[in-house]
């Protein structure tokens, strides 16, 4: 026996059937919903059992997300991470003297990298294991020194002018 199609309602028979989206339907009646297009098995797009092109493709709408303990945790993270709560939170504390207001990400990234560059951390860890307990001090030196060897400066040298000649007669004065 012979299956309806499902947009007229008329026999369909194997010449023209086309089974899609669990329905058969007329080679003519298999068309978008909204535009009336001629659709095939290789452009067509389903959506609630119903056939469109992709022009007319439904967009979908999104759910609310439940409110998670994790996604109420990422939620306060984005929220302390913001420059706009930062900025809120400065300019109401704007004219009380002082204000208590953590560094945004980005202030407290620079503050880490200067640490790392900084030459005064640099040398503070530098003398920590200088003064500290080394079991080779012969071969540490060494490898302190070859290190310094690239920072180390000669002090600059003063040179004394050359002592002036005295005239050798002396009734000539200069």
């Amino acid at each position: 026996m012979n299956p309806n199609c499902a947009r007229c309602g008329k026999i369909v028979y194997p010449t023209e059937k086309v089974n899609c989206l669990d329905k058969f339907w007329h080679k003519a009646c298999f068309h978008c919903e909204t535009c009336k297009m001629t659709l095939n098995m290789k452009n067509y797009k389903g959506y609630e059992k119903k056939p469109y092109c992709n022009a007319h493709y439904p967009k979908q709408s999104f759910t609310m997300v439940a409110d998670t303990p994790e996604n109420l945790r990422l939620k306060q993270q984005s929220e302390l991470q913001s420059q706009i709560r930062y900025k809120e939170d400065f300019e109401k504390n704007k004219g009380k003297g002082f204000s208590v207001v953590a560094d945004t990400p980005e202030l407290q990234r620079i503050k880490k990298t200067q640490d790392q560059i900084s030459n005064i951390k640099y040398h503070e860890e530098f003398e920590k294991s200088r003064m500290g307990p080394s079991g080779g001090e012969g071969g540490d030196m060494e490898r302190r020194n070859s290190q310094d060897g690239a920072n180390y400066r000669r002090p600059v040298e003063q040179h004394q002018p050359p002592p002036q000649v005295q005239p050798s007669s002396p009734g000539k004065e200069l």
